[in-house]
Formats: C-alpha cells, sequence, structure tokens
C-alpha cells in the first residue's frame, strides 16, 4: 500500500535551503511562522511541498498537548501503532512520510506549530525558545535559530543529512512512538515470557534510552538485525526495571544500554547469535547482564 509523503527530493531541498546560512532571513522568517500557534504561515510554506499520490494515513484523533507530543505517554504510543499497524518498516523508515503526517496533525488542531521547537526538558516551551533566538544577540543568535531550526526538522520526521536513519528513529515523536511500540508488542507476541509493559518501560525510560539501542540496531553490526536476538535483548533488559516480586527493582541507564548492546555485538562476533536459539541467546544477553549488576545471580 502506498501511502502520502511529502515528495521526498523537494522536501530534503526545502530543508537544505533553511540550513545554508545560519540565522539568515530564511531562518528568521521561518521561526516566525512557526512561533504562531496556528502555524498558518508555516503551513503556508510547508504546502508548497508536493505530496505524493498515496492512501491518507488516519490522524490520531487526540489533541496533545505540548510535552504529550514530544515526550508521548505509553498509551500514546500504544494507540500509534494499533491506528497505524498497517504501515511497513520501509514507509515508517521516511522522514517524508512522518513529516507529512506530522503536518496533518497540525492542520487538524491537534497539535501546535510551536510545539516542533520544544527542547523536551520543560525549562521553556517551543515558542518560548523561538522567542528567546530571535531576540538574542547578533553573536549568539545566529546559532540559537539554527539550532529551532533544526528541532523543527528532527521533530517534524527527523533530520536524516545530519545523523542518519536514527534521527527517524529517534527524534521525530511520532515515528518514535510507532517503532518503540512495535518493538515492544512485537516481541511480545513472538516470547511468552515477556510482557510489552515491562519491556517497555525500560527502552521508554528516556529518549537517550531508545536512542542507544536504535544505535546498535541500526549499527554496521549485523547481529541485532535478527528478531530472535532483539527479543532476547529485551529479555535480558526487563529483569532490570521489575525484580521478581513485580516491583521495580534497579534505575538502568542510557549507558547501562549501551554497554550491553556493546557486549552482546562482541559475543556476537565470536558466537554468532545469529544462528543459534533465542534460549541460548537469552542466557548469553543475561550473562551479559550480570557483569554489570552482578546480584541479579541471586535472583535466578
Amino acid at each position: 500500500m502506498h501511502w502520502k509523503q511529502l515528495d521526498m527530493a523537494e522536501y530534503s531541498e526545502f530543508r537544505a535551503a533553511l540550513l545554508r546560512v545560519k540565522g539568515g532571513r530564511e531562518q528568521r522568517d521561518f521561526l516566525e511562522s512557526v512561533r504562531d500557534d496556528e502555524g498558518s504561515g508555516f503551513l503556508e510554506r510547508v504546502g508548497r511541498i508536493p505530496v505524493t499520490e498515496g492512501e491518507e494515513l488516519r490522524p490520531l484523533g487526540i489533541s496533545l498537548s505540548e510535552n504529550e507530543f514530544v515526550n508521548p505517554p505509553f498509551q500514546t504510543e500504544e494507540r500509534m501503532y494499533q491506528r497505524w499497524g498497517k504501515l511497513t518498516p520501509d514507509v515508517a523508515s521516511s522522514s517524508a512520510f512522518w513529516a507529512y503526517v506530522t503536518i496533518q496533525h497540525l492542520k487538524l488542531g491537534k497539535v501546535w506549530a510551536s510545539y516542533l521547537a520544544s527542547s523536551g526538558n520543560g525549562n521553556q516551551s517551543g515558542q518560548e525558545r523561538i522567542e528567546r533566538a530571535l531576540e538574542s544577540r547578533e553573536d549568539t543568535g545566529a546559532k540559537q535559530m539554527d539550532d529551532c531550526v533544526r528541532t523543527i526538522f528532527r521533530q517534524m520526521g527527523g533530520l536524516p543529512e545530519v545523523r542518519g536513519n536514527r534521527s527517524v528513529f529517534v527524534d521525530c515523536p511520532l515515528a518514535r512512538g510507532w517503532w518503540r511500540q512495535r518493538l515492544v508488542s512485537r516481541a511480545a507476541e513472538r516470547r511468552a515470557d515477556l510482557r510489552a509493559d515491562i519491556v517497555g518501560r525500560a527502552i521508554r525510560e528516556s529518549k537517550t534510552h531508545w536512542e542507544k539501542l536504535v544505535s546498535a540496531m541500526v549499527s554496521r553490526n549485523p547481529v541485532f538485525g535478527f528478531e530472535h536476538v532483539q527479543d532476547a535483548l529485551l529479555a535480558g533488559l526487563a529483569p532490570l526495571v521489575e525484580d521478581s516480586n513485580g516491583s521495580s527493582a534497579r534505575r538502568i541507564t542510557s549507558q547501562h544500554i549501551q554497554d550491553i548492546c556493546q557486549r552482546s555485538c562482541f559475543t556476537g562476533g565470536s558466537k554468532e547469535l545469529g544462528i543459534l536459539e533465542y534460549d541460548e541467546i537469552s542466557e548469553c544477553i543475561r550473562i551479559i547482564v550480570h557483569q554489570f549488576f552482578p546480584d541479579m545471580a541471586t535472583e535466578r
């Protein structure tokens, strides 16, 4: 099935034109159009980008606050995956596709244009961030304006020119929610020992947690391309967020996830994890996890 999306070449050129000169007239005008909550000027600008033929993706159907858009709660991510379950990975990897979906939600008033500039840390809204950038001194304003423009593109659909494909999976909230819930739901469907709510907790702790996992999965090392390896990794992470009594066990950090993924890649290089059975891979990853959390050895 083909879905409507922005013309990829035209959208890429649109981004490139706005990133060409830091703090230039183009960036200033663009940010002023985004600052308006209704986003009429912004929608007029992006409305000039051609749209491909295809089916219209059904919108979420709910309005999101700024924080809910930038950091969707797990219920919203579940809704994304359930509502958009027909998407295929190749479509869901497209920056132009997610940018179009985000724009449609803006047109429906489900989110506001200024949300796109939010840094997500809660210290200031997207609108406030834009205003500070526009009002900054000339020596600092250029960088602040450029940073805002880049954030807007990242949250619209990702900025692959700068951060590669991981930008789509990590930086765009709608894409991140769909991909994250897809990984969790599919793993729970395949493995009786995995609960979606538990494994989801580890990778939803923060955006950085998810980014470390995505970085491993899109790296040149192919070991995490196998679904049974992904499942075993999630099974290894699950005890880090819930103990045998169902209560919170430990505070897993993004560094833990990175270290466990890296160690698993090293192990994969020597043991060919991809050809092992799920139970064998799970045991390998359990041993790796115990190297970082030795007290877990007594829980098995």
